[in-house]
């Protein structure tokens, strides 16, 4: 497990807390409007986007990017008489996942710079 300090010290050395924030935000902000394109070009966007953000705010080698690298929009398992609508059922449980992922981390930043501020 990563050390507070250290989250801290990445967190600033990178990239400065509130833009951090607004970053994150905006990439959960757009989940919402992804809900009904699995296959979609914005969807790849979208999640090549995010990935890059998690990786400059916290560091490629976080666990903050192996959590959301851990990310799974599909079925590990299916045959051939398995319906769209499993399909698209495990997506949406990929983008509830990320949105409470990303809330998480933002939550942490948050909490990070107000106890930056008390000292």
């Amino acid at each position: 497990m990563i050390s507070r300090s250290a989250v801290e010290a990445k967190v600033t050395k990178i990239m400065e807390s509130a833009r951090a924030i607004e970053i994150l935000e905006r990439q959960r902000a757009a989940i919402d409007g992804l809900r009904s394109s699995r296959r979609s070009q914005e969807f790849t966007r979208w999640q090549r986007d995010t990935e890059v953000a998690v990786q400059r705010i916290f560091g490629a080698d976080s666990r903050h990017s192996a959590d959301f690298s851990g990310i799974r929009y599909s079925l590990m398992v299916m045959t051939s008489s398995t319906p769209d609508s499993d399909f698209h059922e495990a997506y949406l449980h990929g983008l509830d996942t990320t949105k409470s992922i990303l809330s998480s981390m933002i939550d942490e930043i948050r909490e990070l710079r107000s106890g930056l501020r008390r000292r």
